[in-house]
């Protein structure tokens, strides 16, 4: 084996390790998603409410989605993807650890703000990491298996959380596992380049124009009454 062939495996496997790290951070994000339902009758005995309150804790997430989606990728172009997936995994897992320690729903409302914050991050950062990192031959085929983190992660969190004893419980090990992403995000996913200048200029003001428009809040709308 050559000294260049060495060099071209050692950087495919560091790619794909950053690809497999992304993809779990994904997942991550997503058990905070699947945790809520799983939950939702722990929640009403431990705290004494009702499925309203319920519907709120986790109806958060759709929210902060309508309103901070846009402005999750300006922050990407400014500061770069890796920062962000970074700061979403530390909400969330801080977010988690509140909520698990939360003595009533006002406290858990706004730990799962926190949480929300951190998912919408890494659910927009991930993306964006991934078409930075993976070459174009292969970018189809990982953007297909990222279009299955969101349900393989509800579904995990739907399957594994009978596992625990109560909701806290719950809550706490969707920490420690956001926790434990976040230091193999740390350690293994690559800096990469941000946009600036006119491309960070122009989305920016695509951002604007379509913060302008009603239809995308309409959508959102429609989709959450049916829901």
């Amino acid at each position: 084996m050559t000294i260049e062939t060495a060099v071209v495996q050692q950087s495919e496997a560091k790619r794909w390790a950053t690809v497999a790290v992304v993809m779990g951070c994904g997942i991550g994000a997503a058990l905070q998603v699947g945790k809520v339902p799983i939950a939702a009758s722990m929640l009403q005995q431990s705290l004494g409410i009702d499925l309203a309150a319920v519907g709120t804790v986790a109806g958060i997430f759709a929210v902060l989605g309508l309103i901070g989606s846009v402005p999750a990728g300006v922050v990407i172009a400014a500061v770069g993807a890796r920062r962000v997936l970074l700061c979403g995994l530390a909400a969330i897992a801080l977010g988690a650890a509140s909520g698990a320690l939360a003595p009533s729903l006002a406290v858990l409302l706004v730990s799962r703000l926190l949480e929300g914050l951190g998912f919408l991050l890494v659910m927009v950062a991930a993306p964006a990491l991934l078409d930075r990192v993976v070459d174009v031959s292969a970018r189809d085929v990982t953007m297909a298996v990222w279009s299955c983190v969101m349900p393989f992660g509800i579904a995990l969190a739907l399957v594994a959380g009978p596992i625990f004893d109560g909701w806290r419980a719950i809550w706490w090990a969707s920490a420690a596992f956001v926790a434990l992403l976040f230091v193999l995000a740390g350690v293994i996913v690559p800096e990469v380049a941000s946009q600036t200048g006119p491309a960070r200029t122009g989305l920016m003001q695509e951002a604007a124009a379509l913060a302008r428009r009603r239809t995308p809040a309409l959508l959102m709308g429609c989709s959450h009454s049916t829901a």
